[in-house]
């Protein structure tokens, strides 16, 4: 993980996965694979992709939490947590220009050998 100043992000942020902790299996997150598409802000080079998480603590039906509810979001800019930011590096660098849109697909997996980690 790092902690990944903001200044250091070229694209909008947008979400691969929303999961709803309330009713989440191990098996609704066992296996991702998701299409992006993110606009680019400006001209740049990129290297990588960074992933971070943000969770409302909202409750449950059957027991709800006060309002206004506790936010924790790990993205770039927003303070130190130990979680910080993940970022999958590639090589060779690419060239971007504002406007451009990066696309593709992420696929993560958990692994095996630990199901906290994963792929």
């Amino acid at each position: 993980w790092m902690d990944l100043p903001s200044q250091d992000m070229v694209g909008k942020p947008c979400a691969i996965k929303d999961i709803d902790l309330n009713v989440a299996t191990v098996d609704d997150y066992r296996t991702i694979s998701v299409p992006f598409s993110c606009p680019i802000n400006l001209d740049s080079q990129v290297s990588g992709f960074a992933g971070w998480f943000s969770t409302t603590f909202e409750g449950s039906q059957s027991a709800p939490a006060k309002q206004p509810h506790v936010v924790l979001n790990t993205a770039p800019g927003t303070g130190y947590t130990h979680w910080g930011q993940q970022v999958f590096n590639f090589y060779p660098t690419i060239y971007v220009m504002r406007g451009d849109v990066a696309s593709g697909t992420v696929e993560v997996t958990r692994r095996k050998d630990n199901q906290r980690l994963l792929n």
